[in-house]
């Protein structure tokens, strides 16, 4: 079994859980959990918190997706890394959350886990009007 968390600072987590039930639909995300960080807290707290969660439940994969490398969120929730069923990814974007929900297997393993970092940044793109004039040149 697989629990996913999308963490942020702010409302991005609940934001993006919104939009993946929006494409991919309420049955595929109904045990995705959320993790927003607000001003005054401590993501600590609840990075103590889960740990309990996970130390209860060994044979569940823990998936974090994190906003921000090197953030506060990503900062605490990586210390979960010492528990062999806890993978923390950071760059939390929609075609991570749907390629983990959507086509990932039960583990993730190095191989899986470049799979997964590499079509996130695929689909990161940049298109402006001179990449069309360029497109259109090429055609002819």
């Amino acid at each position: 079994m697989r629990q996913v968390i999308l963490a942020s600072h702010g409302k991005l987590a609940e934001g993006l859980l919104n939009s993946l039930r929006m494409i991919i639909g309420e049955e595929l995300t109904q045990d995705v959990e959320t993790y927003c960080l607000f001003p005054g807290e401590n993501p600590n707290d609840f990075m103590n918190k889960l740990k309990e969660r996970i130390a209860t439940n060994p044979q569940m994969e823990f998936v974090i997706l994190c906003d921000i490398k090197g953030g506060s969120v990503h900062t605490a929730l990586s210390q979960l890394c010492v528990h062999h069923n806890v993978k923390v990814f950071s760059g939390m974007n929609m075609n991570l959350a749907m390629d983990i929900l959507l086509s990932c297997p039960q583990v993730i393993d190095a191989q899986v886990k470049d799979s997964i970092v590499k079509n996130a940044q695929d689909g990161i793109t940049f298109l402006a009007a001179d990449d069309l004039k360029a497109e259109e040149d090429d055609e002819f």
